[in-house]
């Protein structure tokens, strides 16, 4: 555009007659001839439209009974149509695009929106590959309804534009938003000091345990830890640490150690993406306190009482030699600990005053001194019962 129209020429078959062109414009077609041109200039330029339909006749000279009609038959439509909005059903998926075309249904519905797409002005306007179905059309307004089921498109990342495009192809285009694609779970990958966990490795410290997740579209995230099994079948709901960059690590749970064969634990982890894509991992171990310090079976009397030799020693008692710190220095003074008792165990157990039931946990603490040697003593915390109690505490960090 724009077009300047110089002519109309018509094209008959040749007759042994001279024939003759009648109506908006007049010429002659001697006899063995099949077309004449006529001078009709139109022009054509953008923000136009119009239809030329005139009729005419092709004529015998020498008989008028021998004639046909003939009819002009252009049109032109450079007003575009325009994509006006779009609504989005959150629940559904659903993506409505209302698109409006001037002059719509125009010459015998010539004019109308035949084609509705997404495309993605990230990749140079590529089309989206998902089909827009027309769900209503308004002709005395123009208005059209298309809707698109997002749930349709590849997964990816896209910077979505609605296209429309009429019967002249004329379009229009309207910034939708960007949206993400994602109906992948997040991977989940699980490790000691490096390595993939399985049921021959022996996790020394959960603290050294550590959790990946990767996400190609949408950042995962982790919504749900436990850990079941060991010794007296626990299960337990564990927090975590989020260390930076997808990578979590558990924080320490008060559980037993794996002193024996099928004692194992089992990790699970369950994670979520942005779009709620949930991905569950498990991995089963053996596992053992990074300090752990066995104790020998200690033999007492069922008395709540810290029962002693005739020269005034404990009978049974916890010996703490010199304890050192990560830095490597002698750890001294008041130390935070936590005493826990085994749920099967066969009666509550008392150290250094501070008494835990089965399956209990308590808060205690242990003076180290200046680092020498010390004792603390251990007995049943209720009397009368007998039979056999496993405990450990647990210093968290020496200070």
């Amino acid at each position: 555009m724009p077009i300047k129209l110089t002519n109309i020429r018509f094209n008959v078959q040749a007759r042994p007659y001279d024939q003759k062109i009648t109506g908006g414009a007049t010429c002659s077609i001697p006899a063995g001839s099949t077309t004449c041109t006529v001078s009709l200039p139109q022009d054509i330029i953008n923000g136009t439209t119009g239809y030329l339909h005139s009729g005419y006749e092709v004529r015998s000279t020498t008989e008028a009974t021998f004639f046909a009609p003939i009819w002009e038959n252009i049109a032109w439509h450079t007003l575009g149509p325009s994509v006006t909005g779009f609504d989005c059903n959150e629940t559904t998926n659903i993506l409505q695009v209302y698109v409006n075309q001037p002059g719509d249904g125009s010459y015998f519905d010539h004019v109308y929106v035949n084609r509705v797409w997404l495309s993605d002005k990230n990749r140079n306007n590529a089309e989206i590959s998902v089909t827009g179905k027309q769900t209503g059309r308004n002709m005395a307004s123009g208005n059209y309804t298309y809707e698109f089921n997002m749930k349709e498109v590849p997964e990816g990342s896209y910077n979505v534009v609605i296209n429309a495009q009429d019967t002249f192809n004329n379009t229009g285009n309207l910034p939708y938003q960007t949206v993400v694609v994602d109906n992948t779970a997040p991977s989940v990958s699980i490790s000691y000091e490096g390595k993939p966990i399985s049921k021959n490795v022996t996790v020394y410290g959960l603290e050294n345990v550590r959790i990946q997740l990767t996400d190609a579209l949408t950042k995962p995230s982790l919504s749900r830890m436990t850990l079941r099994g060991g010794p007296v079948s626990d299960a337990v709901e564990l927090s975590w640490v989020n260390l930076g960059n997808n990578l979590y690590a558990p924080n320490y749970p008060k559980i037993f150690p794996s002193l024996n064969e099928g004692e194992t634990y089992t990790l699970t982890v369950q994670a979520k993406d942005e779009m709620n894509n949930v991905k569950e991992s498990s991995v089963e171990f053996n596992y053992l306190p990074n300090n752990l310090v066995r104790l020998e079976n200690l033999k007492t009397l069922a008395v709540n009482a810290s029962l002693k030799t005739s020269d005034n020693t404990a009978l049974a008692v916890l010996y703490a030699s010199q304890l050192r710190k990560k830095d490597g220095s002698i750890a001294t003074g008041l130390q935070d600990a936590v005493l826990t008792v085994r749920k099967d165990a066969a009666f509550g157990v008392t150290v250094n005053g501070v008494s835990a039931m089965p399956g209990e946990s308590k808060e205690l603490q242990l003076d180290l001194g200046l680092g020498d040697s010390r004792s603390f003593p251990i007995f049943p915390a209720v009397s009368g019962l007998t039979g056999r109690s496993e405990f450990m505490i647990n210093i968290e960090e020496l200070k």
